[in-house]
């Protein structure tokens, strides 16, 4: 987001916000046919009912949006997209005070000023919203996928749902919002069609990671299908570097993966030793070795590893992976041998994103 000075000209500011405005009136008049029509509440009577409200909670007839970041200004005093408002945020209102920057004019009375503080006071430590229109990807602290661990039996079919947890702690529903992927298709498959949006159909009975990313963000979230009497490893809580299932990092950067896990081993084979490893893409790196854990409901613990950023500049997953070895170095190379994907259990869970740069 660009904030101008005020010893800039206001001219650029103001046709701005002359067009915005005239959007969000248009935006405003085609949706008053859709609130008398009776489609949906209007939580904040502001005339736009909230299925099309860019702020839910707080009046906007106009729908102004300076920076369409999907939220109205009314409701976003977020002035550096990071999805929280706070000091940062107060000290570039500053830069722009009694100027006409319509980013910070909340209010839309074409004046930043001390009622539009009052407003960033007010919604200050929370992000912005809520708005029903899809979260910009900085508002991806994480991404719950629930039911977690269903146990289905063959032909059943799932509804899968994915709500996202913003940096203020809040929630909002974003199944229709994220991309949805089955670690094994042979097992289960699941759709991003309009209107089905992780609806998943299970052909067959077996461990098999449903997930959820966020496309912008790169943030991921997972479940795991329960199979009670083959492999198992569910992998929940995932964080990276202690944040967010997604990382920027420096070529070579060291990346802190942590999780959650339950582990367990099939039903023919109640002395296994098992492995949990950690991968960036077909690169096998780091493994934790369980031991025995048994055959179901197994062995539940934390696993703290690290992985390497690769050199090349680029996108990399990061996954998690069972491996049914006796050593870590066997369990590395079944990782890298199996990669891009595993026709078989145990399959690989995407954990979440590494952007090198």
């Amino acid at each position: 987001m660009k904030i101008r000075s005020p010893h800039q000209n206001a001219f650029g500011s103001l046709a701005a916000a002359t067009t915005a405005t005239l959007l969000g009136a248009f935006a405003f008049l085609l949706l008053q046919g859709h609130a008398v029509a009776g489609n949906g509440e209007d939580s904040d009577g502001d005339g736009v009912p909230d299925a099309a409200d860019n702020c839910i909670e707080v009046p906007n007839t106009d729908q102004f949006d300076a920076d369409a970041d999907t939220f109205g200004n009314a409701c976003d005093a977020d002035l550096n997209d990071d999805c929280v408002v706070s000091f940062e945020d107060l000290a570039r209102l500053r830069e722009v005070f009694f100027s006409t920057d319509p980013t910070a004019d909340f209010n839309n009375d074409s004046a930043v000023n001390f009622a539009d503080l009052a407003i960033m006071k007010a919604q200050f430590f929370t992000s912005p919203g809520p708005s029903s229109f899809p979260l910009p990807g900085a508002c991806y602290a994480s991404i719950t996928v629930s039911p977690d661990r269903p146990v289905p039996l063959a032909g059943d079919t799932i509804q899968f749902e994915a709500t996202a947890t913003l940096p203020d702690g809040s929630e909002k529903m974003v199944t229709q919002f994220v991309d949805w992927s089955s670690s094994l298709e042979s097992n289960v498959t699941v759709s991003n069609a309009d209107g089905s949006e992780g609806e998943a159909t299970v052909l067959t009975q077996g461990s098999t990671a449903i997930s959820a990313k966020n496309a912008e963000s790169g943030v991921v979230g997972v479940t795991t299908v329960q199979y009670n009497n083959g492999y198992f490893l569910s992998l929940s809580n995932v964080e990276f570097d202690n944040g967010p299932t997604s990382v920027t990092v420096a070529p070579g950067t060291s990346v802190s993966v942590s999780a959650a896990y339950t582990i367990w081993s099939r039903i023919g084979c109640p002395a296994c030793v098992d492995y949990i490893v950690f991968g960036v893409d077909g690169d096998g790196q780091s493994t934790l070795g369980v031991g025995i854990p048994g055959t179901f409901p197994g062995e539940s613990g934390g696993i703290t590893r690290s992985v390497v950023a690769p050199n090349a500049i680029g996108e990399y997953t990061v996954y998690g992976m069972l491996a049914p070895q006796l050593s870590s170095g066997a369990a590395l190379s079944q990782y890298e041998t199996s990669f891009p994907g595993a026709t078989t259990e145990p399959s690989f869970i995407p954990l979440g994103t590494i952007r090198v740069e």
